[in-house]
């Protein structure tokens, strides 16, 4: 089927021409079969880089020319999210009707205001603004849900389980895009969404599993593979590379990564030309320029001057981009990964190597294998479109080969089976909140309609409404429920209802003097923060230094063996700590540091909206505070100055230790006193001065 056979104004047929979809693929072409473009519901499962994207677009234009409002474009991961803002940006460019993009990746208790006609975000994000009934909703036409298989994640998908069930009311076109998953069918009727499955892909794709000298594929091919000291992981990425490709290595641990690229770092770097050494330099600065000044963007600027490089959570946003594009471009070689990669950005390599097929369970201290979902989710990164006719997947065997053979290559993706029944309570407390008098066979009618509903023949309801009661959150009026005062509050701030009784519990609690540590401590004991970085012996001094130091603040006795290393970063970025210093003395990289403040700032608005609840003005003063020093990471003498435009925690210092405390001192300042003493321009000074 070809864009020019569509229907389609030429306008948009040509922009599909340059999205590089002339002709279209197999699963494009049966999504169009199914009545994509007149507005059916459909679900497409099929392997990663078999155009799943481009149905997206293809939804999204046929609503806009069909006269629809909105569409929104959903997906669990925040890079995604912004990867689809930009792309599809790019598409309305291309066009010369309207086509503005939003997106919304923020801390949920952002203030953000999405606008336009083409949405992307979070599932968390959409879920808020069902919880809130944000205007914006009624307009919505075309839901896209992507990677629709983490509506059977035990954390995540419960949340998108709900978002999907209500938004899918009957009055909205619903797209869902998912990797190969073995029970799509009950997934597609519980949508009620014409199903297209395939298995097509446009690089085809062997798997195989190797045993330390020799690879063995599916069908009975197999090769051998010089096997050296640096590792089974690293040897075949090497082979890879030797023979002209790229190698991506999929390990289970942060420390794995750069571990196992510093192993092909000096191999790789023998295989480079000139010229393509002075390309991965120029990433190698950037990185340095971006990385905050810590040991771990040193040491992979160091690796991508080799031609390897590694990718996980640990380093920060700017970072994990310039790895992405170098790779993406050919510069870097070999990239050594932890798991979110598979189902993130688009990355593809020749060859994946799934380093290892078990990863450490806490729950059963000690190894457990992989899902085979997992693994084809590490598998659908193997082969370039344009680049390679063919793309391998290779498994490091660490026990009988042939068992990983059954199991992982020739085996089946489990079944997606709901975890909604795990978060019942939060989720009836929404739909408590949202219509006020829902009467419990109203509750159980929805839930009922639910994945879980479907997949379970009912759902329970009486244990969860019982546990709204009993703390606090709803109350009855003969057969009908009511959000309380704190139900609507905790609904509104996304919190489970059990970590905001005990916020209500710990404001109420606090009264004069300071509570850093106390509201600090208690944030990070709730189930929503993240991440939670265990103490290492290492800090074990520093933890019960900074207990010794603020103990006497605190509302109850924190045990210092409780402190986490996330307690200790947190608290060292408020103390205007560098980057570099955190990582240095905790142990806690870049990307961490980020997340910790995230997660800190949006519970520490939650916890002075509950203080504001129980009237509690102080209380409520005193975590605004606290919260502004750590967004900013500053002490709380430099809070004034940092409410200045473009005045961060080096420029608040640099203005205080000029004399400055408050915007007003600032105001008073001559042009180039402020000049000289934040290093900044005469636009820049003006605006601080006038504070705007």
């Amino acid at each position: 089927m070809r864009a020019s056979d569509l229907g389609l104004s030429q306008e948009s047929t040509d922009c599909i021409v340059r999205y590089g979809a002339e002709t279209l693929y197999e699963p494009q072409a049966t999504a169009v079969e199914a009545g994509l473009l007149e507005g059916r519901s459909v679900l497409v499962a099929a392997p990663t880089a078999s155009g799943k994207s481009l149905v997206a677009i293809l939804a999204m234009l046929a609503m806009l020319e069909g006269g629809g409002r909105r569409a929104v474009y959903l997906s669990p991961l925040r890079a995604l999210v912004s990867e689809k803002r930009i792309e599809f940006a790019a598409m309305g460019k291309a066009l010369s009707r309207a086509v503005k993009v939003s997106a919304s990746t923020g801390d949920l208790n952002a203030r953000d205001r999405l606008v336009g006609n083409v949405m992307c975000m979070t599932n968390e994000r959409m879920d808020l603004a069902l919880r809130k009934g944000e205007s914006w909703l009624e307009e919505v036409d075309l839901v896209i849900a992507d990677e629709i298989h983490m509506v059977g994640d035990p954390f995540r998908g419960p949340t998108l389980e709900m978002v999907l069930t209500l938004l899918n009311d009957g009055n909205r076109q619903m797209v869902g895009l998912s990797a190969t998953i073995s029970n799509a069918p009950e997934i597609a009727r519980w949508l009620d969404c014409r199903l297209v499955s395939s298995t097509w892909r446009p690089v085809k794709l062997t798997e195989g599993v190797y045993d330390g000298s020799r690879v063995e594929m599916a069908g009975g091919a197999g090769f051998e593979v010089r096997s050296s000291s640096r590792g089974a992981a690293v040897d075949l990425a090497l082979d890879s590379v030797a023979k002209g490709g790229q190698a991506l290595i999929f390990v289970n641990t942060r420390k794995g990564a750069p571990s196992q690229a510093g192993r092909a770092a000096a191999a790789v770097s023998r295989m480079l030309e000139p010229d393509h050494k002075k390309e991965l330099q120029a990433i190698s600065g950037r990185v340095i320029k971006n990385g905050e000044n810590t040991g771990l963007a040193d040491e992979l600027a160091a690796l991508i001057g080799k031609g390897v490089a590694f990718h996980h959570a640990g380093l920060n946003e700017k970072c994990r981009r310039l790895v992405e594009d170098g790779f993406r471009a050919g510069h870097i070689r070999v990239l050594a990964a932890t798991p979110t990669l598979a189902a993130g950005v688009n990355l593809p390599a020749r060859r994946v190597v799934i380093a290892s097929l078990g990863r450490y369970d806490g729950r059963y201290g000690r190894n457990m294998p992989i899902s085979v979902m997992e693994y084809k989710q590490f598998c659908g990164r193997a082969g370039r479109p344009q680049y390679d006719d063919i793309g391998e997947a290779i498994a490091v065997a660490e026990g009988d080969p042939r068992e990983a053979m059954e199991r992982y290559v020739l085996g089946e993706p489990e079944r997606v089976e709901s975890a909604l029944h795990h978060r019942l309570g939060v989720h009836a407390l929404s739909l408590v909140v949202a219509e006020p008098g829902i009467t419990a066979d109203a509750l159980q009618i929805f839930f009922d309609g639910t994945l879980g509903g479907a997949q379970r023949g009912s759902m329970e309801m009486s244990e969860p409404l019982r546990d709204l009661e009993r703390l606090g959150m709803v109350e009855t009026y003969g057969k009908r429920y009511s959000a309380t005062r704190l139900g609507e509050i905790t609904n509104r701030l996304y919190l489970e209802p059990e970590t905001a009784v005990r916020f209500l519990e710990v404001v109420e609690s606090a009264a004069g003097g300071q509570h850093t540590l106390t509201f600090l401590y208690e944030i990070m004991s709730c189930s929503e923060f993240f991440p939670v970085l265990p103490l290492r012996v290492a800090q074990r001094g520093a933890a019960y230094k900074l207990v010794e130091r603020y103990g006497d603040q605190a509302v109850w006795y924190v045990d210092p063996e409780d402190v986490s290393r996330s307690l200790l970063g947190l608290f060292g970025w408020i103390d205007e700590e560098t980057e570099q210093e955190i990582s240095e003395r905790y142990g806690i990289e870049s990307g961490d540091t980020h997340r910790a403040v995230e997660s800190a700032r949006w519970l520490l608005r939650s916890m002075a909206d509950i203080a504001t609840y129980a009237r509690l003005p102080d209380v409520h003063r005193e975590l605004e505070t606290l919260r502004t020093r750590v967004i900013y990471g500053v002490r709380k003498e430099l809070v004034p100055l940092v409410s200045i435009r473009d005045v961060g925690r080096v420029r608040a210092r640099a203005l205080y230790r000029a004399g400055a405390r408050s915007p007003a001192d600032v105001a008073a300042m001559p042009l180039d006193r402020i000049r000289s003493v934040c290093r900044v321009g005469p636009g820049a000074a003006r605006r601080i001065q006038s504070g705007r």
